[in-house]
Formats: structure tokens, sequence, C-alpha cells
């Protein structure tokens, strides 16, 4: 299925809580799905074995150098600097780099003791890194982080002319399984009297599969493919001396589920009988090479001498082994490549005592701190456009962090300054229901824009509620209400205030004696001022659709597995508070709009001198905007969720204080003054 289709069915999969098996998805991306097992090592496992590889190497002080907006560059690097933080490494230097860069961004600490640099990134990027270096490439082993099987031709992009560089690289193992390919052979044939296939495999099916095997069409079958294509033959004969290259994972995949389905005879999926099939199915352990194997005689091309078949109890995946590969790389001035193998490991998942022993007896080289003083290990710096985030760290930081006791149990589920936002934020919600309901129920007037303050009243409220999205961790719902929700709750505040503030610039600009009889009506009713704000929140609401529809909101996990804090971000971490900045755009428009219309009419005595109110909620709101959308984008990760919420609470509160309040203190007076002059009346 690969990356992409396995994602989108487990998002499909998780809601009904049915798992899966993924024999060839290799991406990070799922790491955070509640998949039942991988039959191949995924990203991680390869940086983590390397992380392994050094600590055992004794290189504890290394560079890093990733590229940005590429995923072989960002999340290689987030899983390599969670897994040398465990293995104890010392990251000299952490290089985010864009296509633009220059020698100059190549910063290493060579003269501290570093001899080693990570590379995560395309081949071409890898290839820019090492022309860029060239001045320094034979002071280092350049490490090529990822799934790497190199040709001349690629050693020719990489590697500068009349140089020389010694390259570790590490590649996944894959066998092929000749049995599997004698099964395809015999099972591609037709029944020339019958005309049908001799496996009896269903006809609509062996017929779509025949098709796109040898890239034909039949055009009696149910389902033709390959149209325009030339008429399969029904001798075809299927001979190959490969296959795709997961085609053991996924018969191992199969055998292993069927394995830890043995035994369940309903077939319903309960939380029970899942542990129970994902205790069998990680209990199967089987060498595949010997003829004796449960899968049987697999006649695996070119095997090592012992190729066992068992999951990582930990992470539910299977290994089916590394290559790892030293190299000395030397490409002349004509592009005449020449490479030396210095040494070969094949790696389980870690390399041993022994193996560690061979490394360094056929490679001598040490990577570590020299400096007297001491090294620093840094933190990501990026050169060009922004990296993981912006502002000089990486979305391995912390999102928000949880309160401990001293035993190191978690006191609360939420981060403190989210459990005190959240209580007042409750009152202010109280508040302005019971401010509501006080106005709904004595407030005397039922037209003009009195329904625009109600609108108002619900803007508020959802200001209020919005904020609970911020006091959790990032998951795909609330990544989703975020998006959406923001800009909306603002405009359905905002469209009515414009409205109302247009209503008082049209009303001044007729005179008083005469407004009676001059005056315009034909958009005065309520339920035209009414129509007019919803269809400004209308206009609104498409660009959290269109963002929405584009991007499926998910949210990833990039700290380590035993994080003690919240380490869950919206995707993309490195521009998604930008994005959240970007869809108020339209509101911002809509504040300005109405702080002017206000502004003009600041002297107008219409509705107590509502403008003047109108004004202030604008100007206000102004400033939260700022502050909030600066200190969102640009201050370190923890302080980003906490400013969106106070900005939110302190919005909500100072518009709740204008409008709402204001109408029920005046609501107070009003009938205060009706009962004093009904008591002078009866001469009280």
């Amino acid at each position: 299925m690969g990356d992409l289709n396995t994602m989108a069915a487990a998002r499909v999969l998780e809601q009904p809580r049915v798992t899966y098996l993924s024999p060839n998805a290799l991406s990070s991306y799922l790491d955070d799905y509640d998949y039942l097992l991988r039959t191949v090592a995924p990203n991680k496992a390869l940086v983590s074995t390397l992380a392994a590889l050094f600590a055992k190497l004794g290189w504890g002080y290394l560079d890093v150098v990733y590229q940005l907006n590429s995923p072989y560059g960002v999340y290689y690097y987030k899983d390599f600097n969670n897994y040398a933080k465990r293995n104890g490494l010392c990251e000299g230097s952490i290089l985010g780099l864009d296509s633009g860069f220059t020698t100059a961004d190549i910063k290493l600490n060579g003269n501290k003791g570093s001899k080693a640099a990570v590379l995560f990134g395309s081949l071409d990027f890898i290839g820019n890194v090492l022309s860029s270096s060239s001045g320094f490439i034979d002071q280092y082993t350049w490490i090529l982080g990822g799934d790497w099987t190199l040709t001349t031709d690629d050693f020719k992009r990489i590697v500068p002319k009349g140089k020389t560089a010694t390259l570790i690289t590490l590649r996944r193992q894959f066998y092929d399984v000749k049995s599997f390919l004698t099964y395809l052979a015999d099972t591609l044939k037709y029944n020339e009297v019958h005309g049908t296939n001799t496996a009896s495999i269903p006809t609509q099916w062996f017929d779509e599969f025949y098709q796109t095997v040898f890239n034909c069409t039949i055009s009696t079958s149910t389902k033709p493919i390959n149209i325009g294509k030339s008429e399969c033959l029904k001798n075809q004969t299927y001979s190959t001396s490969s296959h795709d290259k997961f085609a053991l994972n996924t018969i191992a995949a199969v055998f292993a589920a069927a394995s830890g389905l043995e035994g369940v005879q309903t077939s319903y999926n309960t939380v029970g009988r899942r542990n129970s099939i994902l205790q069998n199915t990680l209990s199967v352990s089987d060498n595949l090479v010997s003829p004796s194997a449960s899968l049987g005689d697999l006649n695996l091309a070119n095997p090592p001498a012992a190729l066992k078949f068992e999951f990582d109890k930990e992470n539910h995946w299977w290994n089916s082994g590394l290559e790892m590969k030293i190299l000395s790389v030397s490409v002349a001035p004509d592009g005449t490549v020449t490479v030396k193998e210095i040494k070969t490991v094949n790696v389980s998942s870690s390399f041993s005592d022994s193996q560690i022993k061979d490394i360094q007896s056929a490679f001598n080289v040490s990577s570590i701190c020299t400096d007297s003083s001491g090294c620093m290990c840094s933190s990501d710096s990026t050169s060009g456009k922004s990296g993981a985030q912006t502002g000089g760290f990486s979305a391995s930081d912390h999102r928000n962090y949880y309160l401990y006791n001293d035993q190191d149990v978690l006191l609360y589920d939420w981060p403190v300054w989210a459990i005190v936002v959240a209580i007042l934020t409750s009152l202010g919600l109280l508040i302005t229901v019971i401010l509501f309901l006080i106005l709904v129920i004595a407030y005397p007037v039922r037209k003009g824009t009195t329904v625009l303050g109600y609108m108002v009243i619900v803007g508020i409220l959802g200001i209020y509620v919005i904020n609970f999205a911020f006091f959790v961790n990032a998951n795909e719902a609330t990544c989703g209400s975020r998006r959406f929700l923001m800009g909306v709750v603002y405009m359905i505040a905002f469209a009515p205030l414009l409205i109302k503030a247009l209503d008082n610039w049209r009303f001044s600009q007729v005179d008083e004696k005469e407004a009676s009889k001059d005056r315009y009506t034909g958009i005065s009713s309520a339920c035209s001022l009414f129509f007019a704000s919803l269809g400004i929140v209308l206009v609104q609401c498409i660009i959290p659709i269109i963002w929405l529809i584009l991007v499926h909101p998910t949210a990833s996990y990039w700290g380590m597995a035993d994080a003690k804090h919240d380490n869950w971000w919206c995707d993309p971490p490195e521009d998604y508070d930008v994005g959240i900045v970007l869809s108020m755009v339209f509101v911002m428009f809509i504040v300005l709009m109405t702080g002017i219309f206000s502004a003009i009419t600041y002297d107008s005595e219409r509705n107590n001198y509502e403008s003047r109110w109108i004004l202030f909620g604008s100007i206000a709101t102004t400033g939260c905007f700022v502050v909030w959308m600066i200190v969102s984008t640009n201050a370190g990760p923890p302080y980003r969720d906490a400013a969106v919420s106070i900005g939110n609470l302190v919005n909500a509160t100072l518009l709740m204080l204008v409008m709402p309040f204001r109408k029920s203190v005046l609501l107070c007076q009003s009938k205060r003054g009706k009962k004093e002059a009904e008591y002078d009346e009866d001469g009280g």
C-alpha cells in the first residue's frame, strides 16, 4: 500500500478500532497510529541503529545537517535527535538548511573534535552539502542517514571531482523469494481448454492481475484495463528473476496474522481479543532460511546464515536486517569513480560487541570533544527558511509542560497555565450566558439592531469556548477546531459590530430633525441587518473550509516515547501557528473597518454613544491580536498556546464588558429611572 495509502486507511480504521498490518509503509508518520504490526522496520529503526552504533563506537560528539521542507530531512532528523539523546550523544552543530545554502552556512565543529557529520536529505541535497564542504571533506566521516543503495553514478553526483570522501551508508535488507517466483509463474497460466486460470482464482481478479503483469488487455473481461494496448495472449509465460522487494515482508505478515488469529473464533474485534491476537502474533518466531521453517522452504536468494523472523516486542515491527557499509569514494578530475569498501556489516537490529571490534579494527576514527573547555551540545539552528519551527528551536522541544510532584507522579492532565485560564474562561462564559438571558428576557426593544447585539454575545461565547481547544494536547479534533473556529467565532462577534457601526454612520448623515421623514429604511429591519452580518460570517467560513479540505487536520508526536511533557504538534509543525494567523486576515480587515466607521461616528449620541464603545472594542481586539499573534509565531513552544488562550480570554472579557454588560447596566438604569418616576408621581 505504501505510506500514503496506509496512512489514509489508518485514519478510517482507527474509529471502529480495526487494526492493520503494514508490510511496506516506512514513514514515521505512522508511528502515532494504532497499528497492529509492521513487517518492515520503519525509518526510525534505521536512525536508532545509527545512534546506537555511534554510542558503541564512542563517537560522543558529532554534527548533524538536515534538509528543510523535506520529509527525508526533517522527519529523519527528528527521529535521530530523539535516539541521540537516549544514547547520550552530543550534537555539536544541528544545521537545518534550505536549497539556497552556501559554503558559509556549513559551520561544523572539526576544530573541537567532531569528525563525523550525519546528513539527512535527498541525494541532491547531500551532494550540495559535500560540494560546499569540499575544503574539509577529507577531514570528516559523512554518514548518509536513511536507506541508501548507491550506484557509481550516484557517487559521481555527490562527491566533488578531485576529492575523496569517507561515507557510511545503511540500507534495509531485502531478499528475493524464489519459491514465490515459481508460484507466480505457475499461477499466471490460462487453461486453454476451459478458458479459465489454472489456480481457480476468481476470474475478474485473475484477469485484472494478468493484464497488469503483462501490460495488455483482455477485451472480453468483465473489467478490461489497459484499453488501447494489445490483446493478451493466453499462452504468455511469466518469467522474471526478481519481484517487489517487500514480497518476503508481505508473506511474513500474512503468516504472522494467521498465527495471531489462530484460536480466535469470533469475527468482532474487542480490546481483549485485540490483545490476544497481538500477543499471539508477537510470539511468532522462525528461522526463514531453514527448509523446516513453518512457512516452508522459501528458497531465498543469497540469504544470510540465519534470518530470524521475530517481532520487536516494544515497537511491534520485524526488522529483516540492515547492511552497513563504510566506503572510501574518490572521484578523479575526469569523473572516474573509485570505490574502496572498508567494511561491510550485516546487523539485525543492534551491533554486537564483536562487530564493533571488527569495525574499529578496520576503521579507527574517533569523534569526541577535544576542547579543554568543554563542548556545547547544540539545539536546532537553521539557515535560510524556517526549520522545524521558527525562533531557533526545533519541534522536538516540548509544546507544553506538565506538573509532577516530588515522587515524579503527574498531578494534572493539563498544563498549569491551562487550568488557571480554564477557570477564568469558565467564569467569563457563565457571566456572559447570564447577561444573555437577562437581555433576552428583560430588554424591551426587539427591533433595529437589537438582534445584532444578541449575535455579538453568541460570538463572545464562541471565543470563550474555542479556548478549550488549546488546553488539551494537539490531536485531529483540536487541530481541526482551532483551524475552523478561531476566525469564525471572532467574525460572529465582529460582523454585527461592523453592521452596527455602518448603521450609526448612515444615520449620522441625516439631520436629526428630519430623520423621521428622510431616512432610508430599506435595510433597517432586524432581518436585513442579521442576514447582512451572516453573509460576512459565511465569507470568513470559506477560508478555513478550503484549508480543511486541502490539508486534513492531523497531529504528530515530536518527542521521545517516554517524554514526560506534551510533545504533540498540529501538522505541519513548521508553519501551523503562522497558518492560524493567516486564517484571521479577513477578521483583521473587518475589525479595522469597524474601528474606522465607529471612529467617524464617535460623537454620535445614537444608542447611548454606542459607537464609542464599538471603537473601544475594536482597539482592544487589535491590541490582543497583535500580542498573541506575535508571541504564537515567534516565542518558544511552551508560550504559544498560552498566548492564544490568554489573548482570547482577555479579548472576550473586554467585548463582554463593552457590549452585553454595558447594555445590562443601561437596562438597570432605565428600570430604576422608571421606578423613581413612578415613585415621584405617587407623591413618594
